[in-house]
């Protein structure tokens, strides 16, 4: 709903700073779920409580990215500028420089009420909660098949994913799109939560949530179709109620795309018309029928080639997952998190260029089914649950490894308190140069 009354105010040119209140809601929201959580924990055995604090202790790495200068490529690029932009302007823009002007915004306006409200820290704030609203709703759709045990190892690997790491303090929108697809998919498999029409608008909004954050969220559409009317069942009204839920988060963004461009696909051509500088390849069918052909590779490439690494146990663990698969597809819950995950999958290995920020919640439905394949396998075989939660546990330790660096490069700026300037020296590579010194070292921002 903050969402939803940010984009009326955006579009009436009246986000005042006073708007940056609107963030209390979803904040005072969020603590309330920590609180509960951690009110839980005294319940917990003595393994899941090991969990628990391991979790705590992985978020407070994270959060040492809150008070460091953001170095983000596409957020000093144009996610800043253009929600700076919109703070002056009290609203929507369109900047000529600036493509990204037009980009759906859902998502940003809720970075610059975080703009609004404290700089740069509120906008590292703002992706801190996303991050963890991400963590929240993973963590409720995992107890949809899960126990709680096996739920708290899910969460704890999902946190350790690159994307989810590094952007849980930087102004990318990829956690937040996240946030809308997964709590769209445990509003479509819980039907406790909400009566079936409330459900079917809800589950529509967050769709249209993640539709008004990228464009690329278009692509999922097929998928939560076939979801709805193939595996589910929808009856017409409630499918209906989807689509106005849907068309009412997202139509503003691209009615604005096409009154400034002529199209509301501008930013789908843009990047059709680059394929030959992202994908290789001037046409679409070669480069298609490449990706086709190096398929059966992508697995090895998760791990070993792609900037951004999920976890070993997407290996590790795929032949329980291949055991499993004929039982977990019997039930609707389990042909709608397959087809959830294997859509997103060729989403992540077509869509150029290769990087698992485009499909961050495919690959932690990929990881819910196969931790769920093991709880069945543990369940039969109870002698394998202990070496199976070695694994996990070096999977996370593997994990845990890259972020030590980072870890270290936080907490010295934080103690020596470096100028910004020599800070940002580091993170210069030729590409992201001017974007770092005219965000950073241009016109103060805040």
């Amino acid at each position: 709903m903050v969402g939803l009354v940010t984009t009326l105010l955006a579009s009436l040119q009246l986000l005042l700073p006073v708007s940056s209140l609107l963030l209390l809601f979803p904040t005072t929201f969020l603590l309330l779920v920590i609180g509960t959580a951690a009110s839980r924990v005294s319940s917990f055995s003595g393994p899941e409580k090991c969990l628990a604090v391991s979790l705590v202790l992985i978020w407070l790495i994270h959060s040492t990215g809150l008070l460091v200068p953001e170095t983000g490529f596409d957020a000093v690029w144009y996610h800043l500028p253009v929600a700076q932009a919109m703070t002056e302007a009290q609203g929507f823009v369109w900047l000529t420089e600036l493509y990204q002007s037009v980009n759906p915004l859902f998502s940003d306006l809720l970075f610059t009420l975080g703009l609004m409200a404290a700089g740069e820290l509120g906008v590292k704030l703002t992706a801190f909660s996303l991050a963890l609203t991400l963590l929240a709703v993973t963590y409720q759709l995992g107890r949809h098949v899960l126990s709680r045990y096996w739920s708290l190892w899910f969460i704890l690997v999902v946190s350790l994913f690159q994307d989810v790491s590094w952007q849980s303090t930087s102004f990318y929108v990829d956690l937040a799109k996240a946030v809308w697809e997964v709590a769209a998919l445990w509003l479509l498999v819980d039907h406790t939560l909400l009566k079936k029409r409330a459900s079917g608008l809800a589950a529509g909004m967050m769709v249209g949530a993640s539709i008004g954050t990228k464009f690329l969220s278009l692509i999922l559409l097929p998928l939560f179709g076939f979801i709805t009317t193939i595996i589910y069942r929808w009856p017409a009204r409630r499918l209906i109620l989807a689509i106005v839920g849907t068309v009412l988060v997202c139509g503003i963004f691209y009615l604005r795309t096409t009154v400034h461009t002529g199209t509301p696909l501008f930013i789908g051509q843009l990047h059709l018309n680059k394929l030959d500088e992202i994908g290789g390849h001037q046409s679409p069918f070669p480069y298609l029928w490449e990706r086709t052909k190096l398929l059966p590779s992508s697995l090895p490439v998760i791990l070993f080639e792609s900037r951004d690494y999920v976890s070993i146990i997407l290996l590790v663990f795929l032949p329980f997952l291949v055991l499993a698969l004929p039982t977990i597809i019997k039930s609707q819950t389990g042909q709608a998190l397959v087809a959830f995950a294997g859509f997103q999958y060729l989403v992540w290995w077509f869509l150029p260029p290769l990087s698992t920020r485009y499909a961050v919640s495919g690959f932690i439905i990929l990881c819910l089914l196969l931790i769920w394949s093991v709880q069945k396998w543990c369940q039969e075989k109870t002698h394998y649950l202990v070496p199976l939660s070695l694994v996990l546990l070096l999977a996370t330790g593997i994990n845990v490894l890259p972020r030590l660096p980072t870890l270290q490069r936080n907490i010295s700026y934080l103690s020596n308190r470096k100028p910004v300037p020599q800070y940002l020296q580091q993170f210069y590579d030729g590409n992201a140069d001017q974007h770092l010194q005219r965000w950073h070292l241009g016109p103060r921002r805040d």
